[in-house]
């Protein structure tokens, strides 16, 4: 429950900063919630510099959090404003693609899209990919996806004067259709993707 207990403080934190009750994110995560954490292994690739060990995408849930391998960094994030990068995110080249180095027994924090929908894109989910490790290098991570409960409708938290930029979504629903896109194509772009739901 460590991980669990780490992301309902955070959630916390984002609920002061978006100016509701402390508990408001943290109630719609409280167990039973379907989170789960996943083992990547990259293994050595003798053609490393043209492929990738994870395309690029958005996690889907409130937040991921993130072991990653102190000894050998590969994750990086797409810094550019544009809401997709450059040729699918695919050019090794593109200097909008940051290194995000591990920081030894610390936790990579990704906001996901259900958190930017609740904040109504105040906080925007982290385009990302993993590069492939070199041929004399492993890599080993070690995400925690933190995720609502699949019934809750996640409603854009709207301040006075503001747009609400997405419909209501449930979790159940758009966390369905994102599977489908995840184990029906590569292409990451076919995904159930967040813009389905913007008003």
């Amino acid at each position: 429950h460590a991980m669990s207990n780490l992301g309902t403080i955070l959630l916390r934190a984002f609920c002061v900063l978006l100016g509701v009750e402390g508990d408001y994110l943290s109630s719609c995560v409280a167990l039973p919630h379907p989170s789960w954490a996943r083992l990547n292994y990259y293994p050595p690739c003798p053609n490393h510099t043209k492929e990738l060990g994870i395309y690029p995408h958005r996690d889907a849930c409130c937040l991921t959090l993130l072991k990653q391998d102190d000894s050998v960094s590969g994750l990086q994030v797409y810094a550019s404003s544009g809401d997709e990068a450059e040729g699918d995110g695919m050019n090794r080249d593109d200097p909008n693609w940051m290194n995000v180095d591990p920081v030894p027994s610390a936790i990579t924090v990704n906001i996901g899209e259900a958190l930017q929908v609740w904040s109504n894109d105040k906080y925007f989910a982290a385009l990302h990919r993993v590069l492939a490790p070199s041929p004399n290098q492993e890599r080993y991570s070690i995400p925690y996806f933190f995720s609502p409960k699949y019934d809750i409708d996640i409603i854009p938290i709207v301040r006075e004067g503001e747009k609400q930029r997405y419909k209501p979504v449930n979790w159940g629903d758009f966390r369905k259709k994102r599977n489908v896109g995840d184990y029906g194509k590569l292409d990451f772009k076919d995904q159930g993707r967040l813009p389905n739901w913007r008003i």
